[in-house]
């Protein structure tokens, strides 16, 4: 891959469009990854991620984050669903609000987004302990940062770890609505 090439990936929803965009840089082989999962037509995620030592981890955040997130969704809602007295008077859940899928789970946290932005950052902490585990287990000098975006109907959130940002445009207008991200660094 030649130095400095661009290269794109778009798709597109029935609600928006979304592009990546990324670049081989100085190093010698490509070692970015990119997320685009659909849960449900009401929650989506996608994610950027550059892989620093090698492509290994950046790929595997990828395979994993996206289980990783659904299931912290389905945890919180079979933790916090309706509870109701039975007529012995001792407490039980409500039958009718168990998870009978993942979409009842989903549509649990949909207009919750200060739940869906705490399990994301669940999920990050999750996926670093896993990817610890596979760097030490295979002896890995990895690691990679993250730019990631739950989308809902009506909310988005953004989170990102690292020297990676975040940028949301309005092609109507061609302005750029959104552009904030503070470098972490091992500082």
């Amino acid at each position: 891959i030649p130095k400095d090439k661009e290269f794109y990936l778009s798709g597109k929803t029935d609600d928006f469009n979304y592009n990546f965009t990324w670049i081989r840089g100085h190093r010698p082989t490509m070692e970015d990854a990119h997320l685009a999962h659909r849960y449900s037509d009401d929650l989506s995620i996608f994610g950027v991620f550059d892989g620093h030592g090698g492509k290994v981890i950046s790929h595997k955040v990828v395979e994993i984050l996206p289980g990783i997130y659904l299931q912290l969704i389905i945890d919180y809602f079979l933790e916090n669903r309706e509870r109701r007295k039975n007529e012995n008077g001792m407490e039980e859940f409500d039958l009718s609000t168990t998870a009978k899928s993942k979409a009842d789970a989903i549509n649990f946290v949909l207009d919750k987004p200060e739940v869906l932005e705490k399990l994301l950052k669940r999920a990050f902490e999750k996926a670093d302990r896993k990817l610890l585990s596979l760097c030490q287990a295979e002896t890995l000098c990895q690691g990679t940062v993250a730019a990631v975006s739950i989308i809902t109907n009506n909310h988005l959130i953004l989170a990102h770890c690292g020297d990676c940002k975040i940028h949301i445009y309005n092609n109507q207008i061609q302005n750029i609505l959104y552009s904030r991200s503070e470098e972490h660094t091992s500082e």
